[in-house]
């Protein structure tokens, strides 16, 4: 599906009921994650929606079950309506994604079926390479669903010696054992893909990046879209939680509000409209049943070649997420350092 829900950000305890509402909106692509340390929560979810019947409670979350398995979240019993016919698997597309100390090749395989068991799911729809960075190793608890209070994935602690072709080899096998339908990237240049494009076996069918109307990002676009390659928007409504006090707030640009304020819609659906229409891949986050339907709610209505024409006028090469800054690898290039906004 185009138009997907993100679940970065999603706060412990919520992420459960925005998955719950948005399958009731309609949604059935959902993006996660094992760094956004939530994906248990969102199995739960989903696990209702493919099962509905009551999942039992537990007045301590962190206690584990029988299996080790921490006590289902709370998600709402209307999520899933009792006359409505159970939602099959085959109707939903789940993307998870390998994080930084899980890139040598021993440990990718164990990771997703970590992931696998916190979504309550057998396979994912697609499985991508976060970051084009490795970390050391970090232990986890294999064990129970969730994660430690005391896990700590995020420290910078660079490991040189994995490549990203041992990562790949390992991502192509875990299709080759049925965990994963199809494998792909986030965060790569076009210079990366066409490294990897040398050495797999498996194309990447994705490659996920910021991507938004102040970062348009055509010639990536265009290269993806020559070699085959899905490229799928995250925070494409502008910051995805990252945005700082002074930066500019996308939603707020005056060409985005009067093509709104003519289609009689809104700022961001016009955001999301336009990327659609490029035939991008758009996964906006929200936990509020009432968004999450306005960004759905995008095929009633079309830009004309004008409108996408001004719409491309306002890119600024603008990133909120500055990964450069994070391990000092400018795996964007100087372009990829926030630039001064014009006034």
């Amino acid at each position: 599906p185009q138009v997907g829900l993100g679940t970065w950000k999603a706060e412990p305890g919520e992420v459960a009921a925005a998955v719950a509402s948005a399958l009731s909106s309609g949604y059935r692509h959902f993006d996660c994650a094992a760094a956004y340390l939530n994906e248990h929560e969102v199995g739960d979810a989903l696990s209702l929606a493919l099962n509905p019947k009551p999942i039992s409670a537990n007045p301590n979350p962190a206690a584990a079950t029988a299996d080790h398995s921490p006590a289902p979240s709370a998600v709402p019993s209307s999520a899933v309506p009792a006359s409505s016919p159970a939602l099959t698997r085959d109707r939903l597309f789940v993307t998870s994604k390998l994080f930084n100390p899980y890139h040598r090749r021993e440990h990718v395989r164990p990771m997703l079926e970590k992931t696998l068991r916190d979504l309550r799911l057998d396979f994912v729809d697609l499985y991508l390479i976060h970051w084009p960075v490795a970390y050391h190793y970090v232990p986890y608890n294999p064990d129970i669903r969730g994660y430690e209070p005391s896990y700590s994935p995020f420290t910078p602690n660079i490991d040189p010696h994995v490549s990203i072709q041992e990562t790949w080899q390992a991502m192509e096998e875990l299709v080759d054992a049925g965990l994963a339908k199809a494998i792909g990237v986030s965060n790569f240049s076009a210079a990366l893909l066409h490294d990897l494009l040398t050495y797999a076996r498996i194309k990447p069918a994705v490659n996920q990046v910021e991507l938004h109307p102040y970062l348009q990002q055509p010639s990536l676009l265009s290269f993806c879209q020559r070699e085959g390659i899905v490229l799928e928007a995250y925070a494409p409504l502008g910051s995805g939680g990252f945005k700082k006090e002074h930066e500019p707030t996308v939603l707020e640009d005056p060409v985005l509000n009067l093509i709104a304020k003519r289609k009689g819609v809104s700022a961001a659906q016009v955001a999301l409209r336009w990327a659609v229409q490029r035939g991008t891949v758009v996964i906006p986050k929200s936990v509020k049943a009432h968004r999450q339907v306005e960004n759905i709610s995008l095929f009633g209505f079309s830009l004309s070649e004008g409108e996408m024409a001004e719409i491309a006028s306002i890119d600024r090469n603008y990133r909120f997420l500055d990964a450069n800054a994070w391990w000092g690898i400018p795996i964007f290039g100087e372009n990829g350092l926030p630039q001064p906004f014009p006034q």
